[in-house]
């Protein structure tokens, strides 16, 4: 394998690598800024709903009273594609409202009681969902209730599958923008290091015939700088054989 040959697929090698690493860290950083904005839209829709709850509350009513909610959670809903269901419960762990309606009356998950205990945002990681909550509480602090958003975490997290790549390529446009530039550099490069190694191809051409007559040099000075060599390397390699031919006959009639 020549000179050339090595030196371009050590750098077809590295640019490859160069592409793969640049594409986990551009795929990484899309992950993690759709992870973090998605988290962002749930925690404010949280807090709408929240602040929506609590106002009804000021005025007098009591958390079971709230049948208006009822069109707000479900115009909330359908304008979150990844939000499977929104539930407000009592103290007691009776399900109020809910986008479900067949639901509404049952029990919740003994979790969303006991996160009632605190007066702290509260989540629930899932395998395919994640369920996230606050409380809702009446004039003097005292827990009346709760609101919970379950979230499908496949519809916000896409996998490494084709169909979650597709999903993907809106929001890595950038990411396939720097992947393209890099194969375009790296295409670049070859070609570029081709034409370097075209002059020391030629004269390397010259410097190995064996003919140094039958060797018309190129148009390019190293190759010309090397058919001029071998031409004073024939006319020294004839007067040392003319001169060693003298010597023997020298020799001879001695």
């Amino acid at each position: 394998m020549t000179l050339r040959l090595r030196l371009i697929l050590a750098m077809c090698v590295g640019m490859a690598l160069t592409l793969a690493a640049g594409y986990y860290v551009g795929s990484t950083a899309a992950s993690s800024l759709q992870k973090t904005l998605t988290e962002a839209h749930d925690a404010h829709l949280l807090n709408t709903l929240e602040s929506n709850v609590q106002s009804r509350l000021s005025i007098g009513l009591l958390i079971n009273q709230l049948e208006t909610l009822q069109p707000t959670i479900e115009l909330e809903r359908a304008n979150a594609p990844a939000v499977l269901s929104i539930d407000l419960y009592s103290d007691k762990g009776v399900l109020l409202y809910s986008t479900d309606r067949s639901a509404v009356g049952s029990r919740v998950p003994a979790e969303w009681l006991t996160a009632l205990k605190s007066d702290s945002r509260w989540h629930i990681n899932g395998m395919a969902e994640r369920v996230i909550g606050v409380r809702i509480e009446d004039d003097l602090g005292a827990p009346v209730g709760g609101i919970a958003l379950t979230i499908d975490t496949r519809a916000t997290h896409p996998s490494w599958s084709l169909r979650g790549l597709a999903n993907a390529l809106p929001s890595n446009t950038l990411v396939l923008g720097m992947l393209v530039c890099l194969l375009t550099g790296a295409l670049t490069s070859a070609w570029a290091l081709t034409r370097l190694f075209r002059p020391t191809e030629a004269a390397h051409s010259v410097l190995t015939k064996t003919d140094v007559d039958a060797v018309a040099p190129d148009n390019n000075p190293l190759a010309t700088a090397a058919w001029q060599r071998r031409r004073l390397w024939a006319t020294l390699h004839r007067d040392l054989n003319d001169g060693l031919a003298q010597l023997e006959a020298l020799d001879r009639d001695n």
